[in-house]
């Protein structure tokens, strides 16, 4: 194998080393611009009668500088051999670790200056020690490297056009390579050249992104429905705490009424007094009586008459003071105003019930017996009574239901009470004959017995 090794670049001008004579209007081409940072390229040549092949490792003037700090400087090595490699990848890597390992870095030809790559001489000649030590190297490299049976014959090979075909390094492979070069004779391999595989990288990258913003706009459709959920949710919660506010106003109103009730239940048990004293008291009740007799008994029955009337004029007074007394006022302290108003009927009432007393003491020697009777609701008077029902007791005084239940008591015997009805407990059978007794103001003054199932 016929193998030449040239080094070469800007330094403060063209220079080389090592390059033979008929390679020297060759290699001073090589001074040009070039967009890509690295450059490896194959050129098939004829001189004279043989063929070869050139493999040039190029680092390009975009991040080397000359000797001086100028711009648009290179580097570049060339193996010039009479064979081709069939394994045209492996020389990139050889020349890339010689570069690195020999050529670049702190003390050696080339030195990092930020971002780009200075020469510390200004010729070659002057660091031809430095150059023969990477020239071994790369001789070492290619005897350990590819085998003598990875290399064959360049005579064949089509002479390189102006036009190279072009590959990035990732989309390569060396069998790519090497068609190339044997129908053009021009190959050039850059990290930098644009990437097939990247190029449908980049396309399959731009469709996930624009499935993925497919997703984010009918993500942002159900955040905007979301949105108008939630506005409609806030909005019926707005109602329902105006409805809640509503409900606790009329709940007040509804306490302040539940008080007002217990006033005006003050009231009718003294009304239901009155009305049975004017009924003891009415011409008609007692007709039956002489007249002398009626003469003799009017001064206690009217005095019996008389406070009650009290009392019931000043529970209407108080009636017409709660209903009346609010306006221009809250009601809470038409409530309060109204209470001591009861307080202070509830007294004249104690008063006015003790001169009844005894006004009451003072005639009772004249009052006339009542009769006391026991009627019960569902019995018809006749038959027995059924253990499976409940039945009612009325009370009647001369022949009217006394409508005043608390002075009224039942008891019972072969009966259970029945606490159904808290004004009026009824019973229901459990032997025969029941018997019912009725007693009024403490005291026994009737009873009857009824047969029942049981007998």
């Amino acid at each position: 194998m016929d193998l030449k090794i040239y080094f070469h670049g800007i330094l403060t001008g063209q220079s080389s080393w090592n390059v033979e004579k008929e390679d020297e209007q060759l290699i001073a081409t090589y001074y040009t611009t070039r967009e890509e940072d690295v450059t490896f390229q194959i050129r098939v040549i004829r001189r004279g009668n043989k063929v070869f092949c050139y493999y040039d490792y190029l680092v390009n003037n975009k991040v080397v500088i000359c000797y001086d700090g100028r711009a648009n400087g290179y580097f570049g090595i060339t193996l010039r051999m009479d064979v081709y490699c069939k394994r045209p990848l492996d020389i990139f890597r050889i020349l890339d670790t010689v570069f690195h390992l020999y050529i670049l870095g702190k003390g050696h030809i080339y030195e990092p200056i930020g971002e780009r790559y200075k020469p510390n001489v200004a010729t070659f000649e002057v660091a031809k020690d430095k150059l023969n030590m990477a020239k071994g190297a790369i001789e070492r490299m290619l005897a350990d490297g590819p085998g003598d049976d990875e290399f064959a014959s360049a005579a064949n090979l089509k002479v390189f056009s102006d036009t190279p075909e072009r590959y990035n390094i990732a989309d390569c492979n060396d069998a790519k390579i090497n068609k190339a070069l044997a129908q053009t004779g021009y190959v050039q391999v850059s990290p930098q050249y644009p990437s097939v595989a990247y190029a449908k990288l980049k396309k399959e990258c731009a469709e996930q992104v624009k499935a993925e913003a497919r997703k984010c706009e009918a993500l942002q459709v159900q955040k905007r429905g979301v949105e108008m959920r939630l506005s409609e949710v806030e909005a019926s919660n707005r109602s329902k705490d105006s409805e809640i506010s509503e409900l606790s106003k009329k709940l007040k109103e509804a306490g302040e009424n539940k008080r007002m009730a217990k006033l005006i239940e003050q009231i009718r048990t003294p009304l239901s007094e009155l009305a049975e004293v004017c009924k003891r008291v009415s011409p008609q009740g007692s007709s039956s009586r002489s007249s002398d007799e009626y003469k003799r008994k009017k001064s206690p029955r009217f005095a019996a008459f008389i406070l009650p009337l009290i009392n019931f004029c000043l529970l209407v007074v108080l009636v017409l003071f709660v209903l009346f007394s609010g306006k221009g006022e809250s009601s809470e302290a038409s409530v309060a105003d109204a209470e001591a108003v009861a307080a202070t009927t509830m007294e004249i009432q104690q008063a006015s019930a003790a001169d009844a007393d005894q006004t009451k003491d003072a005639s009772l020697t004249d009052a006339p017996a009542v009769a006391y009777s026991i009627d019960v609701e569902g019995y018809s008077g006749s038959g027995k009574l059924d253990n499976s029902k409940y039945y009612y007791p009325n009370a009647k005084a001369d022949g009217e239901v006394i409508a005043d239940n608390s002075r009224v008591e039942w008891v019972y015997e072969n009966a259970i009470k029945i606490e159904r009805d808290e004004d009026r407990p009824g019973f229901q059978p459990t032997g025969s004959p029941v018997t019912i007794i009725l007693k009024v103001d403490g005291k026994e003054v009737n009873r009857r017995q009824i047969p029942a199932d049981a007998d």
